[in-house]
């Protein structure tokens, strides 16, 4: 199965609503995972204002907001 991650930070009201938004998009085609990125300063220097963002492995599929069309391209490729 498809693994997404959402890189986030606790508090993050956009990484709340990607997350809302993403989870009824994936329903039994992909497993989500949420990496907060507050304890990891590669992270945290590879991702920090950008958050959040949405990747497939090193595949970034959307930033800040939910790419849908991008996401569902990825989706039925993979």
């Amino acid at each position: 199965m498809i693994v997404l991650t959402v890189y986030s930070r606790p508090q993050c009201h956009l990484c709340d609503e990607m997350i809302d938004e993403l989870l009824p998009l994936i329903d039994g085609k992909a497993r989500l995972e949420i990496v907060d990125i507050s304890g990891d300063p590669e992270l945290v220097d590879k991702y920090d204002i950008r958050i959040p963002v949405l990747a497939c492995g090193d595949i970034e599929l959307a930033t800040y907001e939910l790419d849908r069309d991008k996401l569902a391209g990825f989706l039925e490729r993979s």
